[in-house]
């Protein structure tokens, strides 16, 4: 009964509504243990409380920035609004520093970057940041699901295994020869020379496609908008021009509207028998995985707590 309570504690304050939206609290559960802080300094502080393996709740709201020093999972109610699905927004109103590995982000829009130090097993998805950089050689790190607005800078660190899918991606960077960096299933505005495996993909700027993808880059089933010359090994890509690309606009802009959908998905197929670009692959979705709360009603008899509510998935 106790660990039930609890999960119902964290469930009530966990979930994200415009209810909340004045009241911004982080929920921290460690085991049984359930702590919640309140006010824009709630991340930090349960960041500061958190042991490893702990989870964190965020309401819809303003939280202010935090270097993430223990395994921790960090959950949002997400990085745009959008009644039709109950999402809200969680925004971390200045940068995001990992430097512990086993973290895990989910439903953050972050006004700033993400920045990791020499970290690894990292999960980040259906969040919104302004780029990220690299300072140490870092690896496991998968991205999914995600608008990043600025750049990708690997600083010329050793990138092991970073993994980003079905994500918008602003730039990519000073990939090092020997790292070894995969962009599958998203649409990139901008390369400056890095050496990482593009699959899948929209590649919709000219610096992309053009002599500013470096001679070590490999490129697999994508769409382009421009030839790519000699030395970069090349199969099966589509070159479209830009206007031509997508179903719901002439441009690769982002915005909450935009659905990205191809005009010709059953033509330009990735490697794994799916649409090149955002909707192929896993797909693409901006709603986190946080359930919906409706109809809750809390009532105390005595020493006993009544709630009824209604959990529903998104």
């Amino acid at each position: 009964m106790k660990k039930i309570l609890f999960s119902l504690m964290l469930l009530c304050c966990a979930i994200a509504g415009k209810s909340q939206s004045d009241v911004y609290t982080a929920t921290l559960q460690h085991g049984d243990e359930v702590k919640v802080f309140h006010g824009t300094s709630a991340l930090s502080q349960a960041v500061g409380a958190a042991e490893d393996g702990d989870a964190i709740n965020l309401s819809a709201g303003n939280f202010s920035g935090v270097n993430i020093t223990k395994a921790v999972s960090v959950y949002g109610a997400g990085f745009e609004e959008d009644e039709a699905t109950g999402t809200y927004v969680t925004l971390v109103t200045s940068a995001l520093s990992i430097n512990s590995s086993n973290v895990r982000l989910e439903g953050l829009r972050v006004n700033g970057g993400i920045n990791f130090g020499a970290v690894s097993d990292i999960l980040i998805t259906k969040c919104y940041w302004g780029g990220s950089s690299f300072y140490n050689p870092a690896s496991v790190i998968e991205i999914s699901k995600c608008v990043i607005i600025g750049a990708f800078d690997c600083k010329s660190q050793n990138i092991q295994g970073l993994r980003v899918l079905n994500s918008v991606i602003g730039a990519v960077r000073n990939v090092t020869i020997d790292s070894r960096v995969q962009v599958d299933h998203c649409m990139v505005y901008e390369d400056y020379g890095g050496a990482l495996l593009y699959t899948n993909s929209l590649l919709v700027n000219g610096y992309v496609g053009s002599s500013a993808i470096a001679e070590n880059s490999t490129v697999h089933n994508c769409v382009i908008i421009s030839n790519i010359p000699a030395n970069r090994v090349v199969e099966n890509c589509y070159v479209v021009p830009l206007a031509e690309i997508f179903a719901d606009g002439e441009n690769y802009n982002y915005s909450p509207e935009r659905t990205y959908e191809l005009k010709q998905p059953e033509v330009w197929i990735g490697t794994d028998g799916t649409q090149c670009g955002l909707h192929g692959g896993d797909g693409w979705s901006k709603v986190p995985a946080t359930p919906v709360l409706k109809n809750m009603t809390v009532e105390v008899d005595g020493s006993t707590l009544k709630v009824n509510y209604e959990a529903q998935t998104r």
